[in-house]
């Protein structure tokens, strides 16, 4: 814990607002009083480390997403091309040349494949996503 966290808690927990540390000069607690204090600090600690795993956790999502959906652009590209789309690959030409992507989710895997007016026009690509063994 550095300084900046205990002046904010103490502060929450005591209601006076400290923000450096020399600001306490001395605080006399009975056993209940800092038995409370105690636990106050530590319940403050663990809602500031969810809160850190909740913004990790995101973080990593985002980055899983934005890897993948990089992944099938660059494989799908070619295949937009022989379906006739030049220029920019914008929502408009997809849809205007009857492409779909089929998409079949099972745990753990996704699989993606394109489909133009019924008729498949690209390999299937298939994504896994795995724990990484400790």
């Amino acid at each position: 814990m550095d300084d900046k966290q205990f002046c904010e808690i103490y502060s929450a927990f005591y209601g006076e607002k400290i923000d450096r540390i020399g600001q306490l000069a001395q605080h006399v607690s009975d056993g209940e009083e800092l038995k409370e204090l105690i636990e106050f600090f530590i319940e403050q600690l663990k809602k500031q480390e969810q809160a850190e795993l909740e913004n990790l956790q995101s973080k990593i999502i985002s980055q899983i997403m934005e890897e993948t959906d990089k992944m099938l652009n660059e494989f799908f590209t070619p295949y937009f091309r022989q379906a006739g789309i030049k220029g920019e690959i914008t929502r408009g030409k997809i849809k205007w040349r009857g492409i779909r992507m089929k998409v079949k989710q099972e745990l753990g895997k996704t699989s993606y494949q394109l489909n133009q007016r019924g008729i498949d026009i690209s390999p299937v690509f298939e994504i896994e996503f795995k724990q990484q063994e400790q």
